[in-house]
C-alpha cells in the first residue's frame, strides 16, 4: 500500500515539475528580443537581408514591417511608446506579399 501510494506521489510531481518547467520555457520563448533600434536594424539587414518596408502608429508605439526582397521573409517590430529608440522583435514569417486593393491599384479615390 504505501509503495503504490510512493509511486502515485513520485508520478504526480514528476509530472507536475515537467509541465511547469515546459510552461516556462513557452513563457520565456514569447518574450519579444528588444535592442535598440538602430541595432535592430543593423541586425535585420545585416543577418537576414531585411529592410524596412512599412510603418504605422499604434496604441502601443510603432510598428515596422521589416522584409527582405531576396526571400521574401518578414519581421514585425514595435517601437514602444514609452521608449521608441528602442525596437521589439513580435514574430517572423515568410512569403510577404502587399496586398493592394483593386480600387487602389487603379487609381481610384478610396
Amino acid at each position: 500500500m504505501m509503495n503504490s501510494l510512493v509511486k502515485v506521489i513520485f508520478w504526480t510531481v514528476l509530472i507536475v515539475g515537467l509541465l511547469a518547467v515546459m510552461l516556462t520555457a513557452r513563457e520565456a520563448k514569447a518574450q519579444p528580443k528588444c535592442m535598440p533600434f538602430e541595432q535592430m536594424l543593423e541586425v535585420e539587414r545585416e543577418s537576414f537581408g531585411r529592410i524596412p518596408f512599412a510603418s504605422g502608429i499604434a496604441s502601443g508605439g510603432i510598428f515596422v514591417i521589416f522584409v527582405s526582397p531576396a526571400d521574401r521573409s518578414y519581421a514585425l517590430v514595435l517601437r514602444p511608446k514609452q521608449d521608441t529608440s528602442q525596437a521589439c522583435l513580435l514574430g517572423i514569417g515568410a512569403d510577404f506579399s502587399p496586398i493592394i486593393p483593386k480600387h487602389l491599384e487603379q487609381g481610384e479615390p478610396t
